[in-house]
């Protein structure tokens, strides 16, 4: 039995995400914790390092059927679409250290937005633990991948 070509394809997709998950994740955690970047910083360079694995094995594997563009067009429409992505795992993750710091830290007088300032800002390798950042950036993943296979899908792939 044969499965559905949106199902392989999705298949495909989840394939590639998982790698490059691996890569950002590897390269968010060197720059974090070793080159002692901010977060927003190590986070935004392991991004874009992680959309160029993606662009390169969805549009080579998972799409290579659909690129009736050329490839500059292919990838600014990828380009795009994931800083619409990259602004939604940025903010999923800001908001979970945000509430993380607000829960575990309640008595501090300081309101969730100057926590958040703070992540944004100021926040380097030892204010957080290698779990919590890392938890956090795995669920605004999971949220960023469903805008992203939605959009490539039917926007930067579509033929």
């Amino acid at each position: 039995m044969i499965a559905h070509p949106e199902l392989k394809r999705m298949g495909k997709y989840g394939i590639v995400g998982i790698s490059s998950l691996i890569v950002g994740m590897a390269s968010f955690n060197v720059l974090y914790y070793f080159v002692h970047l901010s977060l927003v910083v190590a986070n935004t360079l392991a991004y874009v390092i992680s959309l160029l694995n993606g662009f390169i094995f969805n549009r080579k594997w998972t799409f290579k059927e659909k690129r009736g563009d050329s490839v500059w067009a292919q990838s600014l429409k990828f380009t795009i679409a994931n800083l619409v992505g990259y602004a939604l795992n940025l903010t999923v993750i800001v908001f979970l250290l945000a509430l993380y710091t607000h829960t575990f830290a309640p008595n501090a007088a300081i309101t969730i937005p100057q926590i958040a300032h703070n992540v944004v800002f100021r926040s380097k390798a030892h204010v957080y633990s290698f779990f919590i950042v890392n938890s956090a950036g795995l669920i605004a993943t999971a949220v960023v991948t469903v805008w992203n296979f939605l959009v490539n899908r039917a926007w930067t792939f579509r033929h």
